[in-house]
């Protein structure tokens, strides 16, 4: 599993993390309080998912220092476990929801396998220091700060439920998986949440891997060279159309030496009308004739069997691109955001119900 993973959906300008697992072991804290600040650029809201039973301080607090300064609106999600520094940063958010079967921890800091009465002045210092700054943080959601310090010394386990009386979350998320997961020990429920996600993503890569025509154990990265390779066969083919379409379009006279290259930026942002301007003229030319579905000759101009001809190319760039005629579709938002954005561009215009079902689903899958 990768430490985490960053979401952008530019249209909306929202990003997602997933931070599961210890911090300083499966979640680098300092590469993440950077990604933070980076996506503090592109997006107004972040959403962190979390399943963690926390980890090192330092780096904890450098994902902290993210979130407090960020000018997104962040928005943290318990998915599963967030006890000791994983706690901390949940509540550090501007908002935190937790599943009704989720479970969080707070206590004091300490040095692992030194007892207080073994360290120095200066580190009895630093270590009070930091426990402040924790229960200050604690705190900020209304719970008294005497009281969060009682209950970081009792290292104290809340349900989703306490710990939104408690004051330190502000909404409880109701789920039909209430009864199944909340009697799991922190260990079990931790290693559901986990495993579930990454039983999902094996799946999920299975099946992207079938549609390349892969075998299902194929590794990532030859999934993602396949796609890539795909993506360059599609992108050479669109080339070409482009092209056949401008030769078209000079014998038509909608492209002259004036407005080619106007033409090809056009064909760039918008290839739907690039490709209607060139071939919706008038017909002209020399008369061709073509054999019919039916076996018979068809007689047209030579302008009007050139564009039927491109018109069968752009229909099969379409249904490449898009899926149509492909086999059922088996990618999610998650993975076009990740592997092929430009296709959400063009699957918001070419097949807005698709990408309306895609982002419904991913919306869904973060609350």
């Amino acid at each position: 599993m990768t430490a985490y993973e960053r979401i952008i959906n530019k249209e909306k300008r929202e990003a997602t993390i997933r931070m599961y697992g210890i911090i300083g072991r499966d979640v680098d804290g300092n590469q993440m309080a950077h990604d933070l600040a980076e996506l503090d650029n592109e997006a107004d809201t972040i959403h962190i998912l979390i399943n963690s039973d926390g980890g090192s301080v330092s780096q904890g607090l450098s994902i902290v220092a993210a979130i407090l300064s960020a000018k997104a609106y962040i928005h943290a999600h318990v998915g599963g476990i967030a006890a000791s520094m994983a706690a901390v940063i949940a509540v550090s958010a501007d908002k935190v929801s937790m599943q009704d079967y989720a479970k969080l921890m707070i206590h004091d800091p300490f040095y692992q396998g030194k007892g207080k009465e073994k360290l120095s002045k200066k580190d009895v210092k630093a270590l009070d220091s930091v426990t402040d700054t924790l229960r200050t943080i604690l705190s900020r959601r209304g719970c008294d700060k005497d009281r969060v310090a009682s209950l970081m010394k009792e290292e104290t386990w809340f349900s989703a439920q306490e710990a939104q009386t408690a004051g330190l979350v502000d909404e409880v998320v109701t789920t039909s998986r209430k009864e199944e997961l909340s009697n799991l020990s922190v260990p079990e429920l931790m290693s559901r949440i986990m495993n579930e996600y990454q039983s999902s993503k094996k799946t999920e890569m299975k099946e992207i891997a079938k549609v390349l025509g892969l075998p299902e154990n194929a590794t990532e990265q030859q999934i993602l060279d396949a796609i890539r390779a795909k993506e360059t066969a599609t992108d050479e083919r669109e080339q070409s159309l482009v092209a056949g379409l401008l030769a078209l379009g000079k014998k038509n006279g909608t492209v002259t030496e004036k407005n080619e290259e106007r033409m090809k930026r056009l064909a760039s942002a918008d290839f739907e009308l690039f490709a209607e301007m060139v071939t919706d003229t008038p017909d002209a030319g020399e008369e061709v004739r073509e054999e019919n579905e039916n076996g018979g000759l068809t007689t047209r101009t030579s302008g009007q069997a050139e564009s039927s001809r491109l018109s069968e190319v752009l229909n099969k760039v379409r249904k490449d691109k898009n899926g149509k005629g492909s086999p059922k579709e088996s990618h999610n938002w998650d993975w076009y955001q990740k592997h092929d954005h430009e296709a959400l561009l063009r699957m918001e215009r070419e097949d807005p119900a698709r990408f309306k079902a895609l982002l419904d689903e991913y919306e869904s899958s973060i609350v």
